[in-house]
């Protein structure tokens, strides 16, 4: 026999019984994006239904209430990525919340978000609707408009990501977006320095303000803004070692209305990219002598300018002591390759790259290779290491040797 109710309690909704036996509440509901409602709940006994809806009520009550029904692919996309993923705290990796991304990474989802998946169809379909053919023709129009494989292959993944989190928060029961075809990644060359090259290298940069931050990259490995964060309590000069144990990077602000880019500026965050990024790195004579000349130089630009100068500790930093934005590094590096014969023109990562090739050649050990990087596994830290065409050309003269012409 069907279960009787004949006692309404206040605020418990509009509840029913229908043909089926079942019960089902309705109850107005506000959701995340503002909306009014009155979704229905549903449960084989009113006291079932009714927590159902007490269960959402509670979540609209802390505006984590999500509508499943009109939500649309973009909806969730844009609630995913700045009230789950935005870390509210940028200046500290220590202090965000679990689950949570830099601000770096976060500006990279949000311009890949932005260009490639909200102005497309898919954006518009309910989130309940999306099937893995959605998520395929999509790829493929990306593909189709050249989109770069590694921008395709990045902002499926955020799509990914996303879905999988709507179904723990139960906005959807389970993710299509998995078993897609995409296309192959064209991997790019790696730019090293060769030996000759370093020298050549070394030598265009004698007398360059920033000497000493392109010595630091090309003997410690050390990412640009880790260099431009560094203070000079990180070095240690009597035990010839630095510590690595922030980076700098600049973020953009976004407007909390519309979340549209209004300006930028630079951080300084009080941990690497990784709980590994943090480090100690020896010195070798070249790049202790490197710093101490800097340190000495950098004196008298605050007596210069001693009105203006702001102290920071910084090791390198502008002539009145503000905080470089790592940039500034890579278009003085570029200068230097334009303006030096025998230079490719390089990125300023190609000079870790070549310090992990130079360090291997000599410490033939990737675990070691790791800790000096900062990266989390040897298997990332091999990633860095290539064979340049000296070292082929050794081998081959080898085989001159073992096989002598004697035809």
């Amino acid at each position: 026999m069907a279960e009787k109710r004949k006692k309404r309690y206040h605020g418990e909704g509009t509840i029913r019984q229908r043909a089926d036996g079942t019960f089902e509440v309705r109850a107005t509901i506000v959701d995340i994006f503002g909306n009014k409602s009155r979704p229905s709940f549903y449960g084989k006994t009113a006291d079932e239904a009714l927590a159902k809806k007490d269960e959402a009520v509670a979540k609209a009550r802390k505006n984590q209430y999500i509508s499943p029904s009109k939500m649309t692919v973009g909806d969730w996309m844009d609630h995913w990525l700045w009230n789950i993923k935005r870390n509210k705290n940028p200046e500290s990796r220590k202090k965000k919340k679990k689950g949570t991304i830099s601000p770096k990474t976060f500006d990279h989802y949000e311009n890949l978000i932005r260009n490639h998946l909200l102005p497309y169809p898919i954006a518009s379909i309910q989130i309940t609707d999306l099937r893995r053919y959605n998520v395929q023709d999509w790829v493929d129009t990306l593909e189709d408009k050249e989109v770069g494989t590694r921008s395709i292959s990045s902002v499926y993944g955020i799509l990914r990501n996303a879905m999988n989190d709507a179904v723990k928060r139960e906005v959807i029961y389970e993710s299509c977006v998995n078993r897609i075809d995409l296309p192959e990644e064209v991997t790019q060359k790696v730019q090293i320095l060769t030996m000759p090259e370093q020298k050549i290298f070394l030598e265009a940069i004698k007398g360059h303000r920033l000497q000493a931050a392109f010595i630091l990259a090309l003997t410690t490995g050390m990412r640009e803004g880790e260099i431009a964060a560094l203070t000079w309590k990180d070095i240690f000069f009597d035990d010839s070692y630095l510590i690595v144990n922030k980076d700098a990077v600049r973020i953009y602000d976004y407007d909390p209305d519309t979340h549209k880019r209004i300006g930028s500026r630079i951080i300084v965050q009080d941990m690497p990219k990784t709980d590994a990024g943090n480090r100690e790195i020896p010195l070798i004579s070249l790049t202790s002598a490197a710093l101490a000349k800097h340190k000495a130089e950098q004196s008298n630009e605050k007596l210069k300018n001693v009105k203006l100068y702001q102290d920071n500790n910084l090791v390198f930093c502008n002539e009145i002591g503000q905080l470089y934005d790592p940039k500034t590094l890579y278009t003085a590096l570029r200068k230097i390759c334009t303006n030096t014969d025998g230079l490719r023109k390089i990125k300023f990562h190609a000079l870790r790259h070549t310090f992990a090739t130079t360090s291997l050649r000599q410490i033939k050990d990737p675990k070691a290779l790791q800790n000096l990087l900062g990266h989390e596994t040897p298997e990332m830290a091999l990633h860095y290491t290539h064979v340049v065409e000296e070292q082929k050309r050794e081998y081959v003269n080898g085989l001159e040797e073992l096989f002598p012409v004697d035809l």
